[in-house]
């Protein structure tokens, strides 16, 4: 009997003293991961187990010269889980080294700060665009919904590729900040992150949930916005946030959403971007976004505000491809009565993940031409089409 009870004992202690000692140790939940690389700079991200200070070592070889750490306001950034270091006064065309240090804060006090542990990433690189780049190829995925498993394998058979776009609802609605830790960024930080970044796309279904405010906190664009352009070589890419689906009266809502005004002024802000010498002379024009853009559309409130506010804008701005999601329903579609440009959707796999609808869109960027491809996991061709 006394055995019987030390067996017992020992399998409801012993893991929660394993638990507890795990949740004592500091670690790196996700390995770090590039947002807004250009020419001359780039931002290093990294998430710890616990609040800390971080700094990156970067150079030209593995040797890591110059070390670098973020401050603002006179204050180095510190006792904070999410860390981001910005590099600067980079060369175009160049491949750069680097590694993340992070240090544990075990107690912050106005007079009196503690250290804990400290750990160190792995060497990682990688490489400046130019401005004389003329061809590049880059990938992109829409409405995952937490399933991002499928999305290793095709980046091993894409790793030629400049970045990768995630086109929105690539999370379900957040509840947590620990979602978009262990559902999102750890896995794409794992596969290609820390080399090559990713550009992203806010969906509906990321503006729903207690957390969905946090998600800012973990990615980096250039205008600190969810809608922004960045050019690689003598293409422009916009990238924009279609919002909710839904009124912002909808009782879902709680009287919480202001989308509406806030699609009115994206598309104040899509006429001064459209009316620069960057984007007239931009060779290529692509838009990156959620809902389609179509005269026909779903119905839904959030399409019809996309058909009435941006799609005008965006035709008269001769935009050459527009990528999107949001219907689960993958398709191609060349320039009709509906549509000037040409408009792929991706699908995804929130029903049923072997459903022929999961897929993924590769765009090679020549200098003449834009040449599009709608894809299953596996690399099969569900569609193609050269935009000129």
């Amino acid at each position: 009997m006394k055995r019987i009870i030390l067996i017992i004992v020992a399998c409801i202690v012993l893991p929660l003293l394993i638990a507890a000692q795990d949740s004592s140790k500091f670690y790196f939940r996700s390995l770090p991961y590039l947002q807004n690389l250009s020419e001359n700079e780039v931002t290093v991200f990294s998430v710890a187990s616990k609040p800390c200070v971080s700094y990156v070592l970067f150079g030209e070889t593995f040797e890591l010269s110059d070390a670098v750490f973020a401050s603002q306001h006179g204050q180095i950034d510190a006792n904070r889980h999410v860390q981001k270091v910005k590099l600067s006064g980079l060369l175009p065309g160049k491949k750069y080294y680097y590694r993340v240090v992070s240090k544990e804060i075990k107690v912050y006090q106005a007079y009196k700060v503690l250290f804990g542990d400290s750990v160190m990433s792995d060497i990682h690189s990688f490489v400046t665009p130019h401005s004389d780049i003329r061809r590049f190829s880059f990938l992109t995925f829409n409405d995952v919904h937490s399933r991002p498993d499928f999305i290793d394998s095709v980046y091993r058979q894409n790793r030629d590729v400049a970045f990768i776009c995630y086109n929105g609802d690539m999370l379900d609605d957040i509840y947590h900040s620990n979602e978009i830790i262990d559902h999102f960024l750890a896995s794409s930080a794992a596969s290609f992150g820390a080399s090559i970044p990713f550009v992203y796309t806010r969906g509906n279904h990321e503006t729903r949930g207690p957390a969905a405010r946090e998600l800012i906190d973990f990615v980096c664009t250039p205008n600190g916005q969810y809608f922004y352009t960045f050019n690689i070589g003598n293409t422009a890419f916009m990238v924009l946030d279609t919002g909710e689906d839904k009124p912002d009266t909808h009782t879902v809502y709680a009287g919480l959403a202001d989308y509406d005004r806030y699609r009115t002024m994206q598309a104040a802000w899509i006429r001064s971007v459209t009316d620069t010498d960057s984007w007239k002379k931009a060779k290529h024009r692509i838009v990156c976004a959620h809902i389609p853009a179509s005269r026909s559309h779903d119905g839904w409130h959030g399409s019809t505000e996309v058909a009435q506010k941006f799609l005008p804008l965006l035709e008269n701005a001769r935009v050459d491809l527009y990528l999107c999601g949001h219907t689960h329903e993958p398709v191609l579609e060349t320039p009709n009565a509906n549509h000037k440009f040409t408009m792929v959707v991706g699908g995804g796999p929130m029903r049923n993940e072997k459903s022929a609808n999961v897929t993924y869109i590769r765009v090679d960027v020549d200098h003449n031409y834009l040449y599009v491809r709608l894809l299953t996991p596996k690399g099969e061709i569900i569609n193609e089409y050269k935009v000129k």
